[in-house]
């Protein structure tokens, strides 16, 4: 088996796509609350910035649903936050410069 390895960059544009959301499910005798992200928005985000994501489960019929897997969300976000980090560095050098 052969693996190819591909360095992730400029990912801060796929974070910027995503919105945050709360929800919470009101029934009888049952309320539960959550938070995170709606996998339909995170696979438009993918497609924008040309990120292959493989975090989002698209339905493969009409009684399959859309799903996400968080654990996938950790590297495309840290990586975000390294390239904010480059971004205020830059911005600091810049401002020390004037």
């Amino acid at each position: 088996m052969k693996r190819i390895i591909i360095v992730l960059f400029l990912i801060l544009s796929f974070s910027n796509l995503m919105n945050s959301i709360f929800a919470q499910n009101v029934g009888i005798g049952l309320e539960s609350r959550y938070s995170g992200f709606l996998a339909q928005e995170v696979e438009k985000a993918a497609k924008e910035s040309d990120y292959d994501f493989s975090g989002v489960h698209a339905p493969r019929n009409e009684h399959d649903l859309y799903s996400l897997t968080y654990a996938e969300f950790v590297v495309p976000l840290v990586k975000a936050v390294q390239e904010q980090q480059h971004q205020i560095d830059e911005l600091k050098s810049t401002i020390c410069k004037l």
